[in-house]
């Protein structure tokens, strides 16, 4: 229904006009505004010269669903009206601009939530999906036209049920008990005190191993191994054609402000994206800058703001319900490595109660009024609208501890299927060992069996062991989850220097975290 999303919701029931070797939207002509009758449009115009006060006018001749006959004009300076009129019956409109077409509405025609009204022609349209002619012969237009066929339509608000995970039967919860604790142990500490134990270890390991940053050495594909300052668009580089079916569509450009709309138009035609989409920094961390982007005023916007000269990841957007993040570790010269840890991300959501808005019900939850706190992230629905009670709306695109999502320590779940699909994925991988796979699937059993995930993005030697931010876990749990992982890091850092790769300094590694720390500052807030 049309009251349930104001505007003229551009470019919907519209005939465009477009770049053929971009897919950039040259011209527009909407046919009516904030569409509630379900007369989007199912074919073309016919290109019909017509010849009108003694010029011959290039015609665009259509005849609507909403019942008009619509005669445009195509030009070099686009689309421009020429004339509507109506032929079926129609009593929804009830005057036509006389230089735009657009049509003025009979508002109590126009259906709405909780308003059921009649209408002319029905929601089948004064014409459908059966095609209309003209005949250059007898200078005629035949149309398969539903004449007197009027209807009646209301809208009415449904409750959003979102999936659980279906656990596998493998998998028993006794083998982890849960937590009611919203915010976990390790969470409830400053993040410079629970850096400190983490800090101590590393110290230790890089005295034992002679070099701090020796972490550097898993990936010599990356920048710094993936331990920081390396752009998302480096894996996705160094994969195979095995390893890249397994990962989400995704191009890049390099920011020029707004005037770089046009290479984007041009990237996502070639890599065959549309809208939504995800857009994010390629030197990014922690969901900084990550947006869902759903059409090109969003995207131009997006890039006026976003750091000059510096590259923009277009991804294909994935609805699948689910995030997990997948931790695996190799040994060099080994075909075969462990998943050693698997994160379940739970989006910020927020449960209504038919009478707060979004807004309110995010200040209330503790975990969910980390959204919007530092200024860096916003809510990706309206926080004004009031859901209804019991209705369940997700608030962050993307899961983030920082916007409030909450992690769940899976590696119970970890099986060999998995295993050896990321096995697969990463021997087609070029010097890769050490990283993080951020996944989007739609079931836990089948993500399980090493079947019906998609890779969003990987991270390097840098990435954290996050599955232990689980609440559920102690603080002994949680440092124990970290400190095997830092282990594991150096002794195969240590082998692969053992191989002739070297260490990057610790001053250019320090550049790279400043120079990603700037740009995090710069980014637009994610959504």
């Amino acid at each position: 229904m049309g009251d349930a999303r104001p505007g003229d919701n551009l470019h919907t029931t519209s005939v465009l006009a477009l770049d053929v070797d971009t897919g950039a939207i040259r011209a527009a002509h909407q046919y009516h505004h904030n569409d509630s009758w379900d007369w989007d449009e199912v074919d073309p115009p016919m290109l019909v010269d017509i010849q009108k006060d003694g010029r011959t006018i290039k015609g665009m001749v259509h005849p609507g669903r909403n019942g008009y006959l619509w005669t445009l004009e195509r030009g070099e300076e686009g689309i421009s009206f020429v004339a509507g009129v109506p032929f079926v019956r129609q009593n929804v409109f009830t005057s036509l601009d006389k230089k735009t077409g657009r049509p003025t509405y009979d508002e109590a025609r126009k259906p709405g939530l909780n308003k059921l009204v009649d209408f002319c022609p029905s929601l089948w349209g004064g014409k459908d999906w059966p095609p209309a002619a003209y005949s250059p012969r007898t200078k005629m237009i035949y149309i398969p036209a539903n004449e007197n066929l009027c209807g009646s339509l209301s809208g009415n608000r449904t409750l959003l049920v979102i999936p659980e995970f279906e656990a596998p039967a493998a998998y028993s919860p006794a083998a982890k008990p849960r937590s009611s604790r919203a915010i976990g142990r390790l969470e409830q500490l400053p993040k410079w005190l629970n850096l400190v134990p983490m800090v101590l270890q590393w110290a230790w390991l890089s005295l034992r191993y002679r070099s701090i940053t020796l972490p550097s050495c898993c990936n010599p594909s990356i920048t710094t191994g993936g331990m920081v300052g390396e752009g998302k668009l480096e894996y996705f580089d160094i994969m195979g054609p095995h390893a890249a079916s397994a990962a989400a569509t995704t191009t890049s450009v390099i920011a020029r402000g707004a005037a770089s709309i046009i290479t984007c138009d041009r990237a996502m035609t070639d890599a065959g994206l549309g809208y939504p989409l995800i857009v994010k920094p390629d030197l990014g961390w922690c969901g900084y800058g990550v947006r869902r982007i759903d059409g090109r005023n969003e995207l131009v916007a997006y890039l006026d703001v976003f750091p000059q000269g510096e590259r923009v990841v277009l991804q294909r957007w994935l609805p699948a319900p689910f995030e997990a993040g997948v931790f695996y570790m190799r040994q060099p010269g080994k075909s075969n490595g462990e998943v050693i840890g698997l994160l379940i991300r739970h989006f910020p959501r927020v449960t209504g109660d038919g009478t707060s808005t979004v807004a309110t019900l995010i200040a209330a939850d503790p975990r969910v009024s980390r959204l919007g706190r530092d200024a860096a992230s916003e809510a990706c629905c309206d926080a004004a609208s009031v859901p209804l009670a019991g209705e369940t709306i997700r608030v962050a695109v993307v899961a983030s501890t920082r916007v409030g999502g909450k992690y769940e320590d899976a590696t119970a779940l970890v099986t060999p299927a998995l295993v050896r699909a990321f096995d697969a994925i990463c021997a087609d991988m070029q010097d890769f060992h050490v990283g993080r796979f951020d996944v989007k699937f739609d079931s836990l059993s089948e993500l399980c069996a090493g079947t019906g995930f998609s890779i969003i993005e990987v991270n390097g030697a840098g990435s954290e062991a996050v599955h232990a931010w689980d609440p559920a876990l102690t603080l002994r749990q949680a440092y124990r989850i970290v400190f095997d992982k830092q282990r594991r890091l150096f002794a195969i850092a240590a082998e692969m220097r053992r191989r002739g790769v070297r260490p990057v300094g610790w001053w250019p590694l320090l550049r790279h975290h400043r120079r990603q720390q700037r740009l995090i500052e710069r980014y637009p807030a994610s959504n």
